[in-house]
């Protein structure tokens, strides 16, 4: 583990160059730093064979590398011509008197770096030589004005020379992001799917081929906690539902999800609820008419509550009950609801009751309901946070639909990064705003809803608000027009209904003070559509997709 002088942000030190040398080795020769010398290479020369700590490499002309103290250099090739050049520094953090001894988090060191320009790059390094050169006999700390001038700039030019390098790695991280993103993703998929296997952070890392230290920066960003935290929720999560829902003991629920220890399962599920899972049992158990694991491959009577009916009809499920009171006039597959009954906003449980449901899949609200509900029919609870592909996959594989659901998924996402590259062009890190209007009042959309569709690989980025509230898992958040400046961004997507009122109140809104102190201070580009596109189901994410590049184009 580095310690803490080691993981100082760069801005927290200095780096003093020792010496300058050119690498030319006509013979087996072995350069091996001290415990307190870093090292910085610039190969000269296509095709030459050099090994760093044991491991060989084959140079490439003007690519870098950073080595840490003890670091080992050999080459066997007989040409004597220059190979590479080699600069031999000190690092101090700020206030200590002694040089660090381990590489530091700023700098990424043994991996090959390209920074440019090279031109710029060589004369650094030459001016550095010749400085080296010339003084050889001479002592460095010297009071000699024009030698502590001179070693102040070779000082200067080797710090350019590592800032090329940094922005260079800041660069190839950017264009890798997208990538590396997507695989962190898939390991929180593998976790929503096999949470009750064994898993370690090695495996998460294993399987996404990330760094440990961006794998973990990026899966807190993703989920906004830390992968073994994210994994427990998880269980604990499904925990309550087997606590509530079956009979099974608690040492049997503890295994069932993934824990080996049922008493460190108690510990972790009193931390998570504030209550033991025997006391949680007792407040909101209640015996199930079937196993908790069962799977309805055939459930010819659904009900589903909150959000789920557009991932049940994307799966050819025709649910007999859902929550149409809000979403009715909303949705863009109006003609596939005339069968389905409504049971009011929330699911009434008298509601569903009176439909005699074989299953109800339920978006989670409260626990009170959950249990309410469970003594209808068995009920297979949803959490509203969960990202719209989990949610999806977790239904289709209860209902025995998985195949399809990651048939769609994948075909979904190759046709999304194929609309965003074919869309119009987007510069790195350009930033995007979703705010849907509803009955005169404004929400700023977290990863939900429309903002799932345009905060994609080659698409945009939410501001910095909006990606705190994806990290705390935040859908969506009621806001006034003062508060909109906190939301700055490049472009603001505003999700409308084409009625009357909601029109006229776009038009307050668009000329209010606060707007146009928005437009003054943070110039935007403004895309108006409608509130329709402000679901995450399947059929709607598959239909704005086909008309993203029409909204793109016009703006206001």
């Amino acid at each position: 583990m580095l310690s803490r002088i080691a993981q100082l942000p760069l801005h927290s030190y200095t780096f003093e160059c020792i010496y300058v040398q050119i690498g030319s080795l006509a013979h087996s020769t072995s350069l091996c730093s001290d415990c307190l010398t870093h090292r910085l290479i610039l190969c000269l020369r296509d095709g030459d064979t050099i090994q760093i700590n044991q491991q060989s490499f084959t140079t490439v002309q003007g690519s870098c590398m950073f080595l840490a103290p003890d670091s080992n250099i050999e080459c066997k090739d007989t040409t004597t011509e220059p190979i590479y050049y080699e600069a031999f520094f000190y690092i101090f953090a700020r206030g200590e008197q002694q040089p660090c001894r381990e590489p530091i988090e700023s700098l990424p060191y043994h991996i090959w770096l390209h920074p440019t320009p090279l031109s710029s790059i060589l004369e650094y390094i030459q001016y550095m030589l010749r400085f080296f050169d010339s003084h050889k006999a001479s002592p460095i700390n010297t009071v000699h004005s024009e030698i502590e001038i001179n070693h102040f700039r070779s000082n200067l030019f080797l710090q350019q020379w590592i800032l090329a390098c940094i922005e260079s790695k800041t660069k190839l991280s950017a264009d890798l992001f997208s990538s590396a993103l997507e695989a962190v993703q898939h390991t929180v998929d593998y976790i929503h799917q096999y949470y009750q296997k064994p898993i370690t952070v090695e495996d998460l890392l294993h399987l996404s081929g990330v760094g440990r230290w961006k794998y973990s920066r990026l899966f807190q960003q993703l989920t906004g906690k830390k992968p073994l935290d994210y994994i427990t929720d998880i269980r604990i999560n499904r925990a309550k539902d087997l606590l509530r829902l079956s009979n099974h003991s608690i040492k049997e629920i503890a295994h069932y999800v993934g824990f080996k220890d049922e008493y460190y399962f108690s510990r972790r599920f009193s931390q998570s609820t504030g209550v033991p899972p025997r006391q949680y049992t007792y407040r909101y158990h209640r015996t199930p008419p079937s196993l908790p694991h069962h799977r309805y491959s055939l459930a010819p009577r659904i009900v589903a509550t909150g959000n789920t009916l557009g991932d049940l009809l994307s799966l050819g499920i025709q649910p007999i009950g859902a929550s149409l009171t809000v979403i009715r006039d909303q949705v863009i597959y109006q003609q596939q609801l005339l069968d389905i009954s409504d049971i009011g906003t929330y699911g009434e449980p008298e509601q569903i009751a009176r439909l005699q449901p074989d299953l109800i899949i339920h978006e989670y609200t409260t626990d009170e309901v959950s249990v309410a509900l469970a003594r209808i029919a068995p009920t297979f609870v949803i959490y509203r946070h969960d990202p719209a592909h989990i949610r999806l996959r977790a239904i289709a594989n209860w209902i025995g639909q998985g195949r399809q659901a990651d048939q769609w998924l994948s075909l979904h996402q190759q046709q999304s990064v194929q609309v965003w590259k074919d869309c119009i062009p987007i510069k790195q890190g350009e930033t995007a705003l979703v705010i849907i209007q509803i009955d005169g009042d404004l929400f700023v959309m977290g990863g939900h809803g429309f903002a799932l569709t345009i905060y994609q690989p080659f698409a945009f980025c939410p501001p910095p608000a909006v990606s705190q509230m994806i990290q705390q898992q935040i859908p969506y958040l009621a806001i006034t027009w003062e508060d909109l400046e906190r939301y700055a961004s490049d472009r603001v997507f505003l999700l409308v209904d084409r009625d009357a009122t909601s029109l006229e109140y776009l038009h307050q809104l668009t000329h209010s003070p606060a707007w146009k102190r928005l437009q003054m201070h943070s110039p935007f580009h403004l895309h108006i559509t409608e509130s329709k596109w402000n679901f995450d189901d399947p059929i709607t994410r598959e239909h704005l997709l086909s008309v993203l590049p029409n909204i793109l184009e016009v703006t206001f």
